[in-house]
């Protein structure tokens, strides 16, 4: 999300309302979660007026624990570490980043799997972390986007995307 007003994606203008659908990673949330730096996915259609967004879906790419303190640019998540340059929106209020607070992280990965982040947000409320990247299953491992995982991989294939 680039701007507001609208929603400003990518230089095209969406509008919704406060009864547009929005989630974040899965979770039921509202308009008033909606954030500059933001990555999203949106269902829109055409309507008399310009583009209308039917549902609004932010994509966090990492939600968990700082797992390293800052230290100049670097911040590590959930053992993935992001890039930050140039510096991404970010609302931290005086909350600080040590070692186990909670954070959403907006943002991209590269083909390398590297975390280029966009927004962060720190979140004490959450109680459960996510991330989204590739899954990859190889010697009864499970990993999503270079996060280990405790799941039974029986059913799971290497490759896509997954949100966990």
């Amino acid at each position: 999300i680039t701007g507001f007003g609208s929603v400003c994606v990518n230089g095209l203008e969406v509008n919704f309302t406060a009864q547009t659908p929005v989630y974040i990673n899965g979770r039921s949330a509202t308009v008033g979660d909606l954030a500059l730096g933001q990555v999203i996915s949106m269902v829109a259609e055409q309507a008399p007026d310009g583009l209308r967004a039917r549902s609004i879906n932010v994509l966090n790419v990492l939600e968990g624990p700082v797992t390293q303190s800052p230290k100049g640019d670097a911040l590590l998540v959930m053992g993935q570490l992001l890039n930050m340059s140039p510096p991404p929106h970010h609302r931290l209020n005086g909350t600080s980043l040590s070692s186990g607070a909670m954070v959403q992280v907006s943002g991209y990965r590269d083909s390398h799997g590297d975390v280029y982040a966009t927004r962060i947000q720190p979140s004490p409320q959450l109680n459960e972390a996510s991330v989204i990247g590739p899954l990859e299953k190889a010697a009864g491992e499970v990993r999503v986007g270079g996060v280990n995982l405790s799941v039974t991989g029986a059913g799971l294939v290497s490759g896509g995307e997954a949100l966990v």
